[in-house]
């Protein structure tokens, strides 16, 4: 989310939920837990700071999350081990979250067209004859 507001300043809730496929509610949801991430130290010029309402969102400072974060196929691999596990969990009130970031990093590694372009995988190595 923080790339996408950096490249849309003041863009307004309703456009952005609208485009990143949430509700307004939702979005305004996220945005209040998005005050609570940032670096180590959890202190004033550590967390994102940002300035919201249903006009206009605006980050102003972005903890170093300035572009989408990229994962290798062994990172994905894991974290997907890891929100099946959440998502499996006896007792877990609300697995949505999980099994919708599963849904987004399955889609990404099978290539689909959503997925945001990045740099080809390299050729698997093989033996000179």
């Amino acid at each position: 989310m923080v790339p996408y507001f950096l490249a849309n300043p003041g863009i307004s809730a309703a456009e952005a939920a609208s485009e990143l496929g949430v509700t307004t509610k939702q979005l305004m949801n996220d945005l209040n837990q998005l005050w609570m991430c940032g670096l180590p130290g959890y202190g004033p010029g550590d967390l994102i700071d940002l300035s919201f309402s249903e006009e206009s969102i605006e980050v102003t400072f972005s903890a170093g999350i300035d572009r989408p974060l990229r994962l290798t196929s062994t990172e994905a691999t894991a974290v997907l081990v890891a929100l099946r596990s959440i998502a499996d969990l006896p007792g877990m009130v609300d697995p949505t979250a999980a099994r919708a970031a599963m849904a987004k990093i399955e889609s990404a590694i099978a290539g689909d067209p959503g997925r945001a372009a990045g740099p080809e995988p390299a050729a698997p190595w093989r033996p000179r004859r």
